[in-house]
């Protein structure tokens, strides 16, 4: 039986990470590239290893992350969508699937990401932002936490947080500076929300709350 003719498709996905034990796959545990991986291998009726912008911890959720994979090239994009939602709704979405070259990579392919983490500063629990946010009772101090993040400002060298390459990967030709540009937002709702924004070229744009976006 003949292998079919494969193409490299790109899609966004979503989800809402709550009931995961994070993105990368892991036979152990229910994850997000677990579910994923399974769901496009039934459709396409072929095996399929996805390529993506960025990996999320355990309850951690995503709008917009971008993953890549090599499918038939015969199937129907928009089938594909809707295929996929339909086994994974409601928690896992994909949308905007296109075909690309196949020099694009999800992974390395993408060029910054942007964390957000959500501090609700009440004494009364937030329901609705249990899981997208850090409940913290005691009052927090907006000029101490900017004095804290004073030393994140400009480039910085992360090259001792990456992992070395595996043999056969070959070393990097330099280390990557990462831009680092944390600030407080302003207080929401009544001086009770606050919001910490940290950007690192390199791998995604990443946008975490607990909810974390891709753009590429």
């Amino acid at each position: 039986m003949n292998e079919p003719a494969l193409r490299r498709v790109r899609l966004r996905v979503g989800y809402h990470g709550a009931a995961y034990s994070g993105f990368q796959i892991n036979p152990a545990y229910v994850t997000i590239e677990g579910v994923l991986t399974d769901a496009i291998s039934t459709i396409v009726r072929h095996p399929v290893h996805l390529s993506t912008a960025g990996r999320t911890d355990a309850g951690v959720h995503a709008i917009g992350q971008v993953i890549t994979c090599d499918i038939p090239e015969a199937m129907n994009l928009h089938r594909l969508v809707r295929s996929v939602n339909g086994l994974c709704a409601p928690h896992i979405a994909v949308s905007d699937a296109q075909w690309v070259d196949n020099d694009f990579d999800a992974r390395y392919s993408a060029t910054w990401r942007q964390y957000k983490y959500t501090v609700v500063n009440t004494w009364e629990p937030q329901p609705m932002l249990v899981d997208r946010s850090w409940h913290v009772r005691e009052p927090l101090s907006i000029p101490l936490m900017n004095l804290a993040c004073d030393a994140l400002y400009g480039e910085q060298d992360f090259a001792a947080f990456c992992r070395k390459p595996l043999e056969g990967e070959g070393e990097p030709s330099e280390p990557v500076p990462d831009i680092c540009s944390p600030r407080s937002g302003q207080p929401r709702t009544a001086d009770s929300l606050y919001s910490i924004f940290g950007q690192m070229p390199s791998a995604t744009r990443w946008c975490v709350e607990s909810w974390v976006s891709w753009w590429m």
